[in-house]
């Protein structure tokens, strides 16, 4: 299917094959904060190079899929400590204006 089959002949065995198993389950049920493209708002304007990338995407998945499905895992994986990071500054900019005396409940609800 792809010319991607030397690398995983090389490098696929049963132990790799264990290890990648629970570093998945581990990332699956953890709790380390990663990006997620929930609250995401797309404008108007970016709607059609979203599109176009999200073609190109499946056109890749389709064509390369292996290679395709690595990079993607790849990019993934770099993304973790990137958002960690992240997490620990909004942490602080949380923690930084509760000290401040503003409350968590705010004053309309009350």
């Amino acid at each position: 299917f792809s010319d991607f089959n030397f690398f995983f002949q090389e490098f696929l065995n049963d132990e790799t094959v264990i290890i990648v198993m629970f570093a998945t389950s581990f990332l699956m049920i953890s709790k380390i904060p990663t990006y997620a493209m929930k609250k995401v708002k797309i404008s108007k304007s970016s709607f059609i190079l979203l599109a176009l990338s999200s073609v190109l995407f499946f056109g890749l998945l389709f064509n390369r899929m292996f290679e395709t499905l690595t990079f993607v895992g790849f990019a993934y994986f770099c993304s973790i400590p990137i958002s960690f990071i992240h997490f620990l500054n909004l942490k602080k900019i949380k923690e930084k204006n509760l000290k401040k005396g503003d409350s968590l409940i705010s004053d309309e609800i009350i």
